[in-house]
Formats: structure tokens, sequence, C-alpha cells
């Protein structure tokens, strides 16, 4: 705490004093100021000589003489030559800028700069550098602390102000001290020169020949400019300073220098390999690719500046260093090929150097095809010379050039292959090379540093490959057949380079995962006042034993790192000394390679997934796309796996360092999400019928454990809070796997699947199950305007709300809260999908009845074990009441758009855990554990008493209501959003007119509630029946169960039977609406066919249905005493409701039936010869007996009376009803005849759906007028001795 209390009042100092800022800025630029102060002063000498000149020169024309032009002079005015000596002035100030440019004396003097002078520059250059990255720890852990007390507005941006009000970057940004500059000679005074153009003049000298403190000035130069871009870059977007000032503070020739650099610098590859050479070369290619990063950040932030490095600032384009690069791609494959042929052939250390220079190279490439190689690719679709179309991105061109589409002075092509093709090359080459690597370490007993950087940067190398590889497939695709598709990448996922991927991401590296663990860990917990006491060196020693002959590399600078332990480490302990450096050496050298073994699988991942979309869309019908898709499934989980068991070895080794935070997210998301779309696609692709059940089996246990894992990894504590939405989507990914294998699995035939194999599916299930239940305690409900507030929800728990997707975000990735609410529905499906059947029901597929019972009792110990029910009440209540609250505005229509989405999430989310309780309550029947478990935890009671229910319910049944015969006109249909069109929906002229309503999601889960009521009671009727006579204690448990489902139907009385009298307001509302539309076409003819007094819709008649289910099983049984007793009056009005629903039920049914008939017999009659008896016709069909015109009549009205019954509310309703359900509509749709074109009513799509739940609506009201009606206790029961004596004659 002290130490950082330090550190923020010297960067606060340093901010706040403009004369300290300077002072150092000076310092950082010494060399420069006194390279400027010596170009004045020999430009002042040189203008008083060219001045005394000309005087002479003057003097002597004066004298009649011709002067220095001779006979010329008269045509030399005064003014150009005044211009010439003023232009010689500056080009001689700005070679003195420039270091004394070519002038030999300048050259000397700049030579015999001293050591001493470059010791302050390098000081002052890492006091700037330290300054911004303290700058930048500030503005993170400011913008944590603030986040409670700054505005709305001010919130995303609070970093990026803190940053600008902490950091060194306004000092460089802002001019130079005037009082440093020469006043004299060169007018430098007035040009503005800022602090950042006088530091990157530093990189301007020949990096091949700076040695010693100079070359370091240069790095640090390098790396200020880049940090400058990056600081600018990230406060412009606040309002502050703007990127463009960036190019002004570098002057004219900011870009210009950056670019002779490295075209020094990649020159300098060529030559003599001594270790002279090498040497020098080592920390030109680190300067070199410091400012390659520099040209990666500018791409997307200042385009301009970017292609000012690459190809200069003149007018006409300079692509030396352009081919260079390209050059450099190619030579390091060559040399990695060389290496792998022959070993020792090419030195390690050159190659390594190219290999780094290269990664720059690719980083540049990649940033470059992000930025605009789409949009080159989409004008070559359009231009075939590719000419820049108007708005094209500053580095347009030179994307063009390095895909060919544009080559030199507008050439077809350059005599290279595209760039592209290159990188393709560079992977094939660095895919075996890394191989080759892995051969010869396995044959060790330790692996040196050594061979770990050479891994380090072959898996970066691989990563820029692949993610430049997956982004020109898109372009390719996109411009056609025209470049091939995706030809260029096939042979990346040949058999032997697949098996190549999964040897690589399978080869996870424990100790490499620990240690980048350990040095995160220990860096973030340094000043922290709750750090760990064993938080120390010798722990980590004790851990990772240091290897004797451990070497540095300039690929891993851990020097501060390093000397911060050294200083920490108590005196005199193993920790101290040598012992340190080479523990942090191999230590940064593993968090190196592990960060690129996370980057590779990211960018693999990523590019598999474009393969594979472009694969299949290609190859549907291939046995390739089937292949590809399995193969890569297979690779992803073997990834998972072995990513999953090192980083819980990490958590083994590093378990009494404290509780460590999961770092980058983002290979693990990327692998997760390759799986499920490769699982989703080989479903899709592969018959259902088919396949290995050993194989799948296989598959899902390897899911298991290794999601297992991954979610003890990412439980929160151990997550960074910016990466809970990741882990939210990891997990969601995980668990819609494992939903698409086990659709896979059950889809198998169940003689293909042994006893055994059913037995470790049942385990699996209950481990996923297990998960499932892991999730649902992890997750908290938080209001939307306490999302930032950290206090406003449990730590230990994930923050989810039912708000829409921030539309204003640019970025595609699901916010915390919204993939957390994505993870909840998953869980719930999954659990619904895991939830035991019951014995005997179809719905069990595998496995015996012994075995689907033991399934369920396991399935209930987990639930049990978890607590589960009480979180499923828990989310069920939150999201019961944010729908509630929001039921009303989204019933009537009058709902903002992000009110709706509020309530259709709540809405899904009751949806779920309904449907989850109804399997689990169907489950009770034949599970007794099941039933115990739901009954004890008071599941039911929190349905009766849901608000969400009293709320929809209240409003379905204020809407509709009978007051003694005249019905209370309808607004809406029951069970449906807006209201119905305002014209006869039941009148044959008004047939096609489409309706605009939608189903209500609320008014399935009452239904699904009163299904899950009928369910109990039949649940409890079983297992009373099989605990009658064994276990009275188990009886006493269930009597509870009757009271709580009476409770249910006395509480909802009025709602349930309102559902009857709404078929009576929805018919009485229909024939008002038919007298208002349709006075103009009334005739005799249809004034004669009556429609019907009740109508339902498809909602309206499955509620009915599921009500009379209910009713039935309360009429059954013991329990229908009880209820006749307890609720006499709804008792009288339940049978009362059941005759009515027979008559209508009947009614309707006869209707259809008699229409169909009718018409066929009217079809069959067409056949009968003229001049026949009478007699033939009743031959034909009974039917026709009374005439052909009386039973033409007879089927119109029963299929009028059929159709008037139904009401058409959606439009997936009107489409259906006119869907035939018989070839002979179809075949006589052309027949104008009167009856054919009734026959559609009554043989359509939605007329067969609706007949079904009315067979069901009449058998419910049947059975409950069966059992309750006293002839049924009136019969006299015999046995069969008893009626073999009876005299029946």
């Amino acid at each position: 705490g002290l130490a950082l209390g330090v550190r923020d009042d010297i960067v606060v100092r340093l901010s706040s004093s403009t004369s300290l800022g300077q002072a150092v800025a000076f310092l950082a630029s010494a060399p420069i100021y006194a390279g400027m102060s010596r170009a004045a002063a020999r430009s002042g000498e040189l203008s008083a000589i060219v001045d005394a000149a000309e005087a002479d020169n003057d003097a002597a024309a004066a004298m009649g003489g011709d002067g220095e032009y001779g006979g010329w002079g008269r045509f030399v005015t005064p003014r150009r030559g005044a211009s010439r000596r003023a232009a010689g002035r500056r080009r001689a100030a700005m070679a003195a800028a420039r270091g004394g440019g070519d002038d030999p004396e300048n050259a000397k003097e700049g030579d015999e700069r001293s050591s001493e002078s470059y010791d302050v520059v390098v000081a002052a250059l890492s006091l700037l550098l330290v300054w911004g990255e303290h700058a930048e720890d500030m503005a993170d852990i400011g913008s944590a602390v603030g986040r409670k007390t700054m505005d709305d507005d001010d919130r995303p941006n609070e970093r990026n102000l803190l940053l600008q009000r902490y950091g060194p970057c306004d000092l460089l940004l802002s001019r130079a001290c005037p009082s440093a500059l020469p006043a004299g000679g060169g007018g430098l005074v007035a040009s503005n020169v800022a602090n950042l153009d006088l530091i990157s003049r530093l990189i301007a000298d020949d990096l091949m020949t700076t040695v010693g403190n100079r070359s370091d000035a240069a790095l640090l130069a390098a790396r200020i400019v880049k940090m400058c871009l990056g600081h600018a870059s990230s406060f412009a977007k606040a309002g502050g300073c703007a990127v463009m000032s960036i190019r002004a503070a570098l002057g004219g020739a900011g870009g210009g220098r950056a670019f002779g650099a490295l075209l020094d610098a990649f020159g300098g590859l060529v030559g003599d390999k001594d270790d002279a050479h090498l040497v020098r070369m080592e920390r030109t290619v680190h300067v070199a690719s410091v400012m390659l990063e520099t040209v990666t950040a500018s791409v997307s932030s200042r385009p301009d500046l970017a292609r000012t490095m690459l190809i200069g600032e003149g007018t006409k384009e300079d692509w030396r260093l352009v081919d260079m690069m390209v050059s450099c791609v190619m030579s390091t494959s060559d040399l990695m090929n060389s290496s792998r042929e022959k070993e020792g052939s090419v030195d390690d250390r050159l190659l390594g150097l190219r290999s780094m220079l290269t990664c720059a190279t690719l980083r540049v490439v990649l940033a470059l095809w992000k930025c605009c190689r789409l949009t080159t690719a989409s004008a070559a679709s359009k231009d075939k010379n590719c000419n820049s179309p108007d708005g094209m991105h500053a580095c347009g061109t030179i994307v063009a050039y390095l895909t060919n589409l544009k080559g030199k002075d507008g050439k077809a092509t350059t005599a290279m292959l595209p760039m592209a093709n290159l990188v393709v090359e560079l992977t094939r080459s660095s895919l075996l090379a890394i191989m080759s690597l892995e051969e010869r370490n396995s044959m060790r007993d330790e692996v040196p540093v050594s061979e770990v950087h050479k891994k380090s940067i072959l898996l970066d190398l691989l990563s820029s490959s692949l993610d430049i590889a997956a982004l020109e497939t898109v372009a390719r695709v996109r411009t056609g057949s025209s470049q091939g598709g995706i030809k260029f990448v096939e042979d990346l996922f040949d058999p032997g380079p697949m098996e190549c991927w999964k040897v690589l991401l399978a080869s996870g590296d424990a100790p490499a995962s620990a240690a980048s663990s350990w040095l995160s860990g220990f860096s973030s917990a340094v000043g922290r006042s709750e750090a760990p006491p064993n938080w120390n060196i010798a722990s980590f020693l004790r851990a990772n034993p240091p290897e004797e002959d451990a070497s540095t590399s300039a690929w891993c600078s851990f020097g501060s790192a390093a000397g911060l332990a050294r200083a920490l480490a108590p005196p005199g302990s193993a920790a101290g000394g040598g012992a340190v450096d080479r523990a942090f050496g191999r230590c940064n050298a593993l968090h190196v390679l592990a960060r690129g073994e996370a980057s590779f699988a990211a960018s693999w991942a990523a590019f598999f997934e474009v393969v594979t979309a472009n694969v299949i869309a290609t190859r549907r019908d291939g046995e390739g796309a089937r292949a590809l898709a399995n193969t890569l499934a297979e690779i992803t989980l073997s990834a998972l796996s072995s990513m999953a068991e090192s980083e819980m070895i990490s958590a083994s080794l590093l378990s009494n360092q404290g509780l460590l935070e999961s770092g980058d997210t983002k290979p693990i998301g990327e692998l997760c999400s390759l799986l499920l779309y490769a699982l989703t696609v080989r479903s899709d692709l592969v018959d259902g019928q088919s396949g290995d059940s050993q194989a799948i089996l296989e598959m899902i246990g390897r899911l298991c454990e290794s999601s297992d894992k991954i979610f003890a990894m990412t439980q929160l504590g151990s997550v960074t809070p910016s990466n809970q939405g990741a882990v939210c989507l990891i997990r969601q990914r995980l668990l819609t796997s494992a939903l698409v294998l086990m659709s896979e699995f059950e889809s198998l035939p169940q003689e293909g699947v042994s006893r055994g194999d059913t037995e470790k599916y049942k385990d699996l299930r209950i481990g996923f199950a297990n998960l499932a239940v892991g999730v649902l305690q992890s997750l908290q409900y938080v209001q939307d305007d306490a999302a930032e507030d950290e206090d406003a929800f449990s730590p230990s728990k994930y923050g989810y709300g039912f708000g829409a997707v921030a539309e204003s975000s640019a970025d595609t990735a699901l916010s915390g809260q919204e993939a957390s609410l994505q993870l909840l529905r998953t869980s719930l499906s999954l659990l619904s999908r895991l939830a035991p059947s019951p014995i005997g029901s179809s719905s069990t597929k595998l496995g015996s009845n012994y075995q689907t019972y033991a399934y369920g009792v396991d399935f209930a110990a987990c639930l049990k074990e978890r607590n589960a029910i009480h979180f499923l009440q828990y989310h069920l209540g939150t999201a019961s009441t944010v729908a509630s609250l929001t039921y009303q505005p989204v019933y009537a229509g009058s709902s903002t758009h992000t009110v709706t989405v509020i309530h259709n999430n709540a809405v899904d989310v009751v949806r779920l855990i309904t449907t989850f309780f109804h399997a689990l309550t169907d489950t009770g029947s034949t599970n007794l554990d099941v039933l115990l478990l739901l009954t004890e935890n008071k599941c039911f009671r929190s349905l009766i008493d849901n608000p969400l229910l009293k709320t929809s319910c209240k409003s379905w049944t204020s809407n509709s209501r009978l007051t003694g015969h005249e019905v209370i006109g309808v607004t809406r249909h029951r069970g449906y959003y807006t209201s119905f069109p305002q014209q006869s929906a039941g009148a044959l002229s008004t047939s096609k007119t489409r309706p605009s309503s939608r189903k209500d999601p609320v008014h399935y889960i009452w239904r699904e509630v009163i299904t899950i009521f009928s369910s109990l009671l039949r649940s409890v009727r079983c297992q009373a029946q099989t605990y009658a006579k064994v276990d009275e204690p188990i009886l006493r448990r269930l009597v509870p169960v009757t009271g709580t489902v009476l409770d249910f139907v006395c509480s909802y009385q009025d709602d349930l039977f309102s559902c009857f009298s709404s078929m009576l307001s929805e018919a009485r509302a229909q024939s008002n609406l038919s007298r208002k539309g349709g006075k103009a076409k009334s005739s005799s003819f249809s004034s004669s066919i009556q429609s019907s007094t009740f109508a339902f819709t498809s909602n309206l008649l499955k509620e009915s249905a599921d009500i009379s289910s209910l009713f039935a099983e309360l009429c059954k049984g013991d329990i229908k005493n009880e209820f006749a007793h307890q609720c006499g009056g709804i008792h009288e009005k339940l049978l009362s409701a059941c005759r009515e629903l027979t008559v209508n039920m009947s009614s309707f049914l006869g209707s259809i039936g008699n229409a169909r008939e009718l018409i066929y017999a009217l079809s069959s009659a067409s056949t009968i010869m003229l001049g026949q008896q009478p007699s033939a016709m009743f031959d034909a069909h009974p039917l026709l007996a009374d005439g052909i015109p009386n039973a033409r009549h007879e089927a119109l009205r029963n299929a009028h009376f059929a159709h008037s019954c139904c009401i058409l509310a959606t439009a997936v309703d009107f489409s259906n009803s006119h869907i035939a359900t018989t070839t002979t509509v179809e075949a006589r749709a052309k027949d104008k005849s009167l009856e054919q074109n009734f026959q559609i009513h009554v043989n359509n799509k939605f007329i067969a759906d609706a007949e079904l739940v009315a067979g069901h609506c009449l058998f419910n009201a049947l059975s409950v007028l069966s059992d309750t009606h006293p002839a049924s206790e009136s019969f006299i029961l015999f046995s069969n001795e008893d009626a073999s004596r009876l005299d029946v004659s």
C-alpha cells in the first residue's frame, strides 16, 4: 500500500508539473537538441558567407562585371536568389536534424557523442515509458473505484479520461520547450516541433551500426511512439486529444523516418551471418518489431500514418519495404524447411530472429486484412481492374498489392505469389517444424528453456497465419470462383495435417499453465494487503525447480520482474541471486508458451469454423463434409480435455498460493463454439438411425469430464469481472453440446445399445444434471439500474437480467447479464431433457424398467442434495414477478420494444421451469422419490401463488363475462395478443381475411400449470394404490397433496370456468361482426344456414381440454367424495360445465362427420346414370335417400356449422385452414361446385387439429359424467357364477 501511494504521488507530480515534464522530455531527446544547435550554428555561418559573396557579386555588377552569372545575370532576380538561399538553409537544418545527413563532418560529430549523454537519454526514455505503464494501471484502478460515483454517460470513458489525465501522452504531443530550441538561423522556433517528433528522431540512425546505449535509446523511442499512439487512440474516443495530432506531432517526416528505419532493418537481414552480425541484428530486429507493432496499431486508428510507414511519404509509392516483408515471410518458410530436413544447417539464432520479424510482419498483414481485405475483395468483384473506389481505406492499395489484385504501375500482378498463399505455405512449414520439435523434446527428460522459446515462436506464427487465412477464405468465397474459393487452404485439413492439429492441440502443458498463472497472480498480488502470506518466490521454486543451464532469450524479457522478485526475496534465502533469475527466466518462458498455446487454440478454432462452414455449403452431400465435421468434433473435444486437465493440474500445483483468477477465456470460448458448431453440423449430416453408440458415448463422457473441470476453473471468484460474460457463454455452449450429443445417442436404435452402455449413459446424465443445477446456484437476478453496482448482488453469483441486447454496441459479444440469461435458459432446457420418464411411457427409449426407476431415484437424490428445487423456485419467482409487472402493457399492445423484450425473456424462463416441473410430476406416477421431493418443497404451492398467473387470469376473466343472457363484448381473443380483425372471421365471404393476433406465451404456461395439477392427482393416485397396504407413513405424506389441488381449484375457479363461457362470448362476438359486415350479401340461402352458438380458437379449445382433464381427475377415486364435500358449489358448476361441453363438442364433431359423409356420398352419386331408379341413389349411399338437393343442403349446413365453430386467430391458423388433408380436395381444387368449395371447411389441417383436441374434451367430459352420475352406482355386479345361473329366456 505504501509503495502504491508513493507511485501515485510521483505520477501525479509528473503529470501536473509542466516544467518537470518538459525537463524529462528535453533530457530524453538531448542529442537531437544538440544536433539542432550545431546545425543552426553552421547554418548561421553559411548564411553570413553567402551574404558576403552576394554582396561582392552585387558590387562587381555595379562596376560593370558580369558577376556570378555572367551574361545571364540580368535574368536572375533577387527574389529568386533569396528563395534559393532560404531553401539551402532549410535543407541544411533538416539534414542536421536527421543527424547530419550525408555530410561527413556531421557524421563525425555524431560519432563523437558521449556515452554519458545517452545514458541520461535512456534513463529519461525509460521514465517516460514506465510513467505511461503506471498511468494505465492507475486508470484501471481508478475506473474500478470511481464506477459508482460517475454518471452513466461518463462510465464508458472513465478509464480513457484518467489515462489522459495521468499519462505522458499530452506532454509528448505538445510543443517542445521553446527555450531548449535554437533561436538562430534555421527559424525552428516557429515550426511547432513536438516532443514526440524529437524523440522519434532517435530511431532514424542506422540501426545496424548503432551499439550500446544508442541502440537502447532507439528501442525505447520506438516503444514510446507505440505507447503514445495507443494512448491517443484510447482517449480520443472520450473526447480528448484527436488521433490526427499524432501525425502532426511526428512531423511531416515522422512516417518517412519510420519507413527508412524499417527499410534498413529488413535490409540488414542480408549479409554475412557471423556472430557480430547476428548480435547487431538482434537489437535491430527488436526495434523493427516494435515499429511494426506501431504500424499494426495505426492501421485501424490512423491509416494514413500506417500507409506512410509502409510505402513512404512521397507522391510515388515505394514498394521496397512491402516487397522485403513478403520476402521475409518466404525466406522464413524456407529456413524452417531447411532446418527441419537437416538439423544444424541453420543457425537457431538466425531462425529465431527471422521468425520474430516474421511474426511482427504477419501482425501488420493481419491488421491490414481486418480493416480492408473484404473491402478490397468487394471492389475487385465489381471492378476487375481494381481501381480504388471513393472512400477506400488508406491502406487499401497495399492490400491490393499484396493480394496481386493490383501490381506495380497498375499492372496485373507481381512476380511473387499472393501474400495469403505464402502465409498458408508458412503455416504448413510451421506445423511441420513444431511437430519435429515436439518429437525431439519427447525424448528428453527435461526441456531446455531455449526449446520452450522455439515452440512459443512457432505457435505465434501459426496463430497469425491462421487468422490471416480465415479472413482470406471469407474474402475469396465472397468473390466467387475467380480466386478459387477455399482451394488454397485445402491442404490444411487433409488427414495428415488434421492428425498433426490433433496432436498439437492435445499436448497441453500443465507446468506452462502453472507458471503463467503464478506469474500473472504474483504481479497482481504485489501491493495488495490481502495477498496470501505464502505467495513468495520460495514457494514457486519448490513447485518449479530452476534449470541449472537455463539461458535467457531476447524473445522473453523479464528483467523488471526478476528485479522485483530479488528485492522481495528474504535475505540469504535460496531465492536470491542467480536462482531468482533462472526461476523467472523459465517461468516467463513458460508463461509466453502458455499464452502462445492459448492464442493458437483460439485462432485454430476460428479458422476451422470458417472453413467448415464453406466446405459444408459447397459439399453438403459429399462424404468430405461429414468426415470433416466428425474430425473437428473429435479434435476440439480432445483439445478441450487437454486444456481443462492442464488447468486443473496448474490449480493443484498452486493450491497453496491462494485462489487464482482465470486469464484469457478466448481459447476455451472459441473451442467450445467450434465444438457446438461441429456437433450441430454432424447431427444434420449424419442419419439419426446410424452411428456408433460406443463412439458417441465416449464423446459424451469426455465432454462431461471436461465440462466438470472447466466449470470448476470458471467459478466466480476465479474469474475477472470482465470475463464473466465469456465464461457464461463457455458454460452455455458446453451444455448445449451435451444436448446435441444426447439427442444423437437417444436417436439410435435401442437394440444397438447394450445394458452396460445404458448404465454408463445414466451416470453421465447425472453428471450433467449436477452441472446444470450448479448453474442455477451460481446465477442471481439483478435489476438493470443496479447492474453496474458491485454491491447490488452477491459476489459469489453471476448476475442476469431480462433486458435487450444493446444495439449501440459495435461488439457482437453478449454482455455478462445477457450471457447469464442464455446460460440459465440452456441449463433449464438441459434439466428438462435429463428429467426421468415414467416407466412404460413412450418417451422411455433406453434401458429396462428397473434402469429407468433407478435413474429416477438418482436424479431425485441429485436434486435434493444440491437443493435444486429451492433455486428453481427462486428463478421462477423473479421471472414471474418481472413478467407480471410488464404483462398489462404487453397484453394491451401499448408497450415499448424494451418492455416487450423484458417480458418475453422473463416469460420464457417461467415456461422452461414449468415444463421441467411438469416432467417431474409425470415421473412421480412411477417414482415416489421425485413426487415427495416436489411436494415436500412446496413446489406446487409456488405455482398457486404465482403473480404472473394471477395477473394474466384476471385480464382474461374480465375480458369476457356473461351477465344473464347478455354477453359483454370480447376485446381480444383469450390466450392471444392484440385484437382480432374487425371483419367477419366466420362468414364465407371473409374467408380470406388474414388474422393478426399472436399467441400469448403466458396462456401456454397457464395450461401447463393446469396439466401439472392433473398429473399430480394422477401420480398421487398411482402411488396411493401402490403403497395402500404396504407403507402407511408414505400415504400420510401424500395426504396434503389433495388439499393443494383443491386450493388451486378454489383460487382459480372463476378463471377455470370463464374458459367455457368464453366460447359463448366468442360466438356472440363473431355473430355481431357477421351482421355488421354481411348486410349486402344476405340471401334466403345463407339465412337458412345457421351458425354455431359457441366458437373457439385453437388456444381456447386446448385450454378446455386441459381443464376438463383436471375435472376428470378430480372425479376419480377417493378424491371424488372429498371434492364434492369440500367444494360443493364448484362441484355443481363442474357438472354443468361438463354437460354443456359434451353437447357442444358432440355437435361440433357430429357436424364434421356428417359433412364429410354427405360430401363423399355426393361425389359418389355423380357416377349414377340418369334414368336409373330412385332406389339406386339409396343403394349408392343411404344419406342420399331424401334426394341429392336435400343431401347437398345438409352437407353445406353441417360444413358451415363446423366452420363457424372455429376462429382463425393467427396467420398460422389461416394458413393451416387452406391446407387440404384429403386427396379429393386437392384433385378437385378446380371444381367450382358449392359442395366442393365447402369441402375445404371440414378437410383442412386446422380442422383436423381441432377435431383431435375436441375429441379429448369430449372424452374428459364424458369421464366426469360417467364417474359422477348416480346411475353408475345403481348397477349390481354379478360374479361369473351368479351370471351363469341367471334365467335370461
